[in-house]
């Protein structure tokens, strides 16, 4: 029975008429039934569960990814660690930065430095000083990049656009 099936019968357990007394002795009985397979769950998980102080809760892990502060931290078991953040679904952990950082899902962009870049529209430019998103049509430059009828000179320092 999964954490979330027990919540749910503990829940109906204390909503139905039985006395207080009785739901207590009846959860503490099942409780005890299920320490030897907590204790199962706790050696597969490793001792990521352990790092979350307080421990995560119900349908949560611990991430240990978090690099400033490096303090570890709960997230919704649906979701991807990443950096200092939790990614949901569909969303992609970019590992392009320090730290990772969660961005629009993989079909819709892609990882460029500190950036997401949307697939079809940008492209993602490595000629200055960190990695940018700069328009598809564009030429890299520098920092910058050059628009229709623009040439780049002086690069790779600064990268200038000029006419043509």
């Amino acid at each position: 029975m999964g954490t979330s099936e027990r919540f749910d019968s503990v829940t109906r357990i204390l909503g139905s008429g039985m006395s207080r007394r009785k739901a207590i002795k009846y959860a503490l009985g099942g409780a005890m039934g299920l320490a030897s397979t907590g204790a199962v769950i706790a050696v597969q998980q490793g001792t990521a569960g352990a790092q979350c102080n307080p421990g995560c809760g119900v349908d949560q892990q611990c991430c240990t990814t978090n690099v400033s502060p490096a303090a570890p931290f709960c997230a919704p078991d649906t979701a991807q660690c990443c950096g200092n953040q939790a990614c949901l679904p569909p969303q992609q952990c970019c590992t392009t930065a320090v730290p990772n950082f969660c961005a629009p899902p993989d079909w819709a962009a892609f990882c460029c430095g500190r950036f997401a870049c949307v697939i079809g529209v940008t492209q993602c430019c490595t000629t200055g000083t960190e990695p940018h998103c700069e328009p598809a049509s564009f030429t890299c430059c520098g920092n910058t990049s050059c628009g229709p009828g623009y040439v780049c000179q002086g690069y790779p320092s600064p990268g200038v656009c000029v006419p043509v």
